[in-house]
């Protein structure tokens, strides 16, 4: 059994993996001085080149419900490493981390240049990182738009786990309108802040990264037809498809919002939602929803192929109403 130890450990060009999240290459000239009872580990590390690429799921609905609420996070358990070298028990860190060029984070959030000046600290059941990176040069996205990063840092100050917190703001220009993104709090709860200048309200500065326009834009464009609020909803229900469809396989998501469809002057809003599934090269299924209103009305339609232009469609509705047709399409340019 080891009884003292006093190691110079030094390393060049040393790659680091993290599977599907990092890849690194640092250098370092380090020390482990000490016995079982009071060990160290010191020195420098030195980041030659990085690059972080796990995307950021932002899940908007976990969020939701959670808005308003604080919860204090709680010291961890420490989990003492395996004793097969009885000097990691009580072994000290106290080690620098320097860079030479920037860490790179490219991921579907960000494409970031990243300077890092930090501190391993702790022990090496419980390490703590401290310090701060500066965001030197870089792009977020977000709605759709790309911001240029006017400034940002990254600080490492949560005692109980290694955790950063973002604190950046960033711009990006739509016709006259400078947009304002700033971005703070954890990757696991980020909280995004929009302004604009000249100062719009909430509503129209989405519409202005959604479609380059405001809603009164919209409106007097419309000719007395679609409302702002159709045109708008109908703009993040499209993109609002293109995430369900990846995040569940389904073939097709139909999301559609008409405002006083029946042209009375009133309150009433049509919703339709439609999801299908492709079953074969010459079956598919769709399953539809319709507010009418203020009713709910539920149909299903089976759509089979017979040839590449002629299909026959059979539809049943909630209310026991059913029907079918025979379609013809054709293609040219």
């Amino acid at each position: 059994m080891p009884i003292e130890a006093d190691l110079a450990i030094k390393a060049r060009n040393l790659p680091v993996q993290v599977p599907d999240t990092m890849e690194a290459e640092i250098s370092a000239d380090l020390k482990i001085a000490g016995t079982r009872e009071k060990a160290a580990l010191s020195g420098e590390v030195v980041l030659l080149e990085g690059s972080y690429f796990r995307d950021v799921n932002l899940n908007l609905l976990d969020r939701a419900s959670e808005f308003g609420q604080r919860r204090r996070q709680t010291a961890p358990v420490p989990q003492m490493p395996a004793a097969d070298l009885p000097l990691l028990e009580n072994l000290e860190l106290d080690i620098s981390v320097g860079h030479r060029r920037p860490f790179v984070v490219d991921n579907n959030l960000a494409l970031l240049n990243i300077r890092p000046q930090l501190e391993i600290g702790g022990t090496a059941a419980q390490p703590m990182l401290t310090g701060r990176a500066e965001i030197s040069k870089g792009t977020i996205s977000y709605r759709n738009t790309e911001f240029t990063v006017k400034k940002g840092v990254i600080d490492f100050v949560n005692p109980y786990r290694i955790e950063p917190t973002l604190d950046i703001r960033a711009e990006s220009a739509v016709r006259e309108w400078t947009i304002t993104l700033v971005v703070t709090g954890t990757p696991d709860n980020l909280d995004f802040k929009l302004s604009s200048s000249p100062p719009e309200e909430d509503a129209d500065i989405l519409s202005l990264l959604a479609v380059g326009k405001t809603t009164r834009e919209m409106g007097q464009s419309s000719g007395g037809g679609a409302s702002p609020e159709q045109m708008l909803a109908n703009v993040l229900a499209g993109r609002l498809e293109k995430q369900v469809k990846a995040g569940t396989g389904l073939d097709i998501v139909e999301l559609e919002y008409r405002k006083d469809p029946a042209g009375t002057g009133g309150d009433t809003d049509d919703v339709r939602i439609t999801v299908g599934k492709e079953l074969s090269r010459r079956l598919t299924l769709k399953y539809g929803a319709e507010q009418k209103g203020g009713e709910m009305v539920r149909q299903t339609t089976a759509i089979y192929k017979l040839t590449e232009g002629l299909s026959a469609n059979a539809f049943q509705e909630s209310e026991g109403a059913f029907g079918g047709e025979m379609r013809y399409r054709l293609e040219f340019r």
